[in-house]
This record gives C-alpha cells, sequence and structure tokens, in this order.
C-alpha cells in the first residue's frame, strides 16, 4: 500500500492523506485482503503436501528396510563334527578372534563362516548387540557391568566366568534395553 501510494503522490507525497486513503482505507483492505490470504493459504498449502511427501518418503523407507531385514532363527555353523544349525536363542555371544568368528553358548563353542558385521545384520537388534568392535552379546545373557578404567566397562556374561570390555558411550547406548530386559 505504501508503494502505490508514493507512486501516486511521488513528487509532494502528503502523509495525511496517506493515512486518511490508503492505510485506513476499507476499499484497499477489501481489495487485498482476499488476494493475500488466497497467496498465503496456497503457500501454506505447499508447505504441508512438501512435508507430508518428505514423510511418507521416510515412512517408505523405514518400512522397506524393515521389510529387507529378516533377523535368523538358525545360524549355519561348524563345530568339531561338521556343519551344524545353530540356534540363535542358545547363543550367549559372538566374538572375532584371530579372524575368525566363534558363537559360544552354555556348552559349545561354534565356528561362523561370516564375519561378525554380516552376523550382526542377520541378529535380532533387540536381543543381540555389538559392545565392540569384536564382540556381540545376547542381551538376555548379560549378569552385569562395572566401571573399570579410562571410560571403559566391563560387561559381565551369566552362566560364565566371561567378560567383556567396553567403551562408555556403547554403554550408554544399550542401558535402555538392558533395563527393558529387566521387567
Amino acid at each position: 500500500m505504501t508503494v502505490r501510494f508514493l507512486y501516486h503522490t511521488l513528487p509532494s507525497p502528503d502523509w495525511s492523506e496517506y493515512f486518511q486513503g490508503y492505510f485506513y482505507s476499507t476499499q484497499l483492505y477489501i481489495v487485498y485482503l482476499f488476494p493475500s490470504l488466497l497467496f498465503g493459504y496456497g503457500i501454506l498449502n505447499v508447505n504441508l503436501i512438501i512435508q507430508y511427501n518428505e514423510q511418507l518418503g521416510k515412512t517408505k523407507s523405514s518400512l522397506q528396510k524393515e521389510k529387507n531385514r529378516k533377523t535368523k532363527n538358525r545360524l549355519w555353523a561348524t563345530d568339531d563334527f561338521g556343519e551344524v544349525f545353530l540356534d540363535t536363542a542358545k547363543i550367549q555371544w559372538i566374538e572375532r578372534v584371530d579372524r575368525k568368528t566363534f558363537a559360544s553358548t552354555e556348552s559349545d563353542r561354534y565356528r561362523l563362516k561370516e564375519n561378525i558385521t554380516e552376523i550382526e545384520e542377520k541378529l535380532d537388534p533387540e536381543v543381540f548387540i555389538r559392545i565392540n568392535r569384536s564382540v556381540i552379546v545376547n542381551l538376555e545373557n548379560v549378569l552385569n557391568y562395572s566401571f573399570w578404567e579410562n571410560d571403559k566397562y566391563v560387561l559381565r556374561i551369566k552362566d560364565s566366568e566371561k567378560e567383556f570390555v567396553m567403551s562408555r558411550d556403547r554403554l550408554n547406548k544399550i542401558k535402555g534395553k538392558l533395563l527393558n530386559l529387566q521387567t
């Protein structure tokens, strides 16, 4: 409105006329109100549609990832007698030692063919958690943890004398999962 006023009265603007004829004018509000509301409403709807499509894309991708992620109930393993199917519920921990991956149960130790990252992708993330570069533990078999030194913690396994070292960052990531299993 100010630009229109200055356009019409530029050589010698009279500001008293501006307030009476342009600023407080009902006719100008009626003329400009509808296009302003329409423009604002259009911008709002365009933004809502863009946000909806982004959220829809995120939801689709997360559902697709979840669909593609198939957790295994059994893994291929070898023991002293040959190849066996190893039930993942029996696994207490999986560790990488000398470029070989081993799964330990209460009574036996099995060699796995995949590396630890491939195995981690196959296991249920609510039950199995990676605590350092070379160890994945079954959270249902965790006895306790305690502070060790230099922001490191020791994680102990039930029914075993096995202990693993983990960082504070990893511990903070899995504390919630450990609490949920206790209840």
